[in-house]
């Protein structure tokens, strides 16, 4: 077997793996053993996708092939959380409670730098790398650093770094997870700010006609169904994010209509 085959191989079979577990999920997600159960726990399905994606993610993570491995994990939080296709996916972490990919993977090898010199029992303890002779090698010792604080908090920190929201990142999922499913879904989606509304189909190029009118009269943008007068009372993104009543209230009315 060549060396690429060797390179290659491990990522085929890393991507037929998270190919299986995610149409595992999604056929539990919409079958009636899901709708009657309340399926697998969103924490389980994560759990078992994040782990496999970072197995010695320490020794691949500069591979040019590691970004195939984040199209899984994202298509996983799409599952898990319900969201459209049109969601960015900066806005499905936040949800989920994990870091993206790249976040982790980073994370994870300074982690094991830390312990390579920290650690005696570590292979590469007191090792001294070698000069650079190309560019293009990207070593485990010339793009790691030691680790100030914790894991956690250098998770935390890059994440920060890359979002653009007022709201800071946590490693903890969003409170509505107890909610049918249903309801869960479309209360993501009203927090990314991406569904189904019929300005959004039209745009989308998937309405029949030109109708962008709620039944109540009004225009039906996104920023109508938090305040369309058919809701007993309005809502506002704070609530969205606290999963108030009248958040699942506006979940629940909208999860049929659109």
């Amino acid at each position: 077997m060549s060396t690429a085959s060797i390179l290659v191989f491990p990522m085929h079979n890393q991507n037929w793996l998270f190919a299986s577990e995610n149409l595992f999920f999604q056929h539990v997600k919409n079958s009636r053993w899901r709708a009657q159960r309340n399926g697998l726990p969103q924490g389980s399905v994560l759990t078992l996708c994040v782990s496999t994606a970072e197995y010695a993610a320490p020794v691949w993570a500069a591979s040019a092939h590691a970004k195939h491995v984040d199209v899984a994990i994202n298509e996983t939080a799409r599952i898990v959380t319900g969201c459209l296709k049109p969601t960015p996916v900066n806005s499905l972490h936040p949800i989920i409670g994990v870091a993206p990919p790249s976040v982790r993977r980073a994370a994870a090898t300074d982690a094991e730098r830390t312990k390579q010199e920290t650690d005696a029992r570590h292979p590469l303890h007191q090792h001294e790398p070698a000069g650079r002779r190309l560019r293009s090698r990207k070593s485990f010792m010339a793009r790691s650093h030691t680790l100030e604080g914790s894991i956690e908090n250098n998770r935390v920190t890059r994440w920060t770094q890359q979002l653009t929201t007022r709201e800071p990142p946590r490693e903890e999922m969003v409170p509505g997870k107890h909610l049918p499913f249903a309801v869960w879904k479309f209360l993501n989606r009203l927090r990314t700010g991406v569904i189904r509304c019929k300005t959004n189909v039209l745009k989308w190029g998937m309405s029949e006609d030109d109708d962008v009118i709620c039944s109540c009269g009004q225009l039906q943008d996104m920023s109508h169904l938090l305040v369309c007068p058919q809701l007993e009372e309005g809502c506002t993104h704070e609530d969205l994010i606290l999963c108030n009543d009248n958040a699942i209230a506006a979940a629940v009315f909208w999860k049929d209509v659109v």
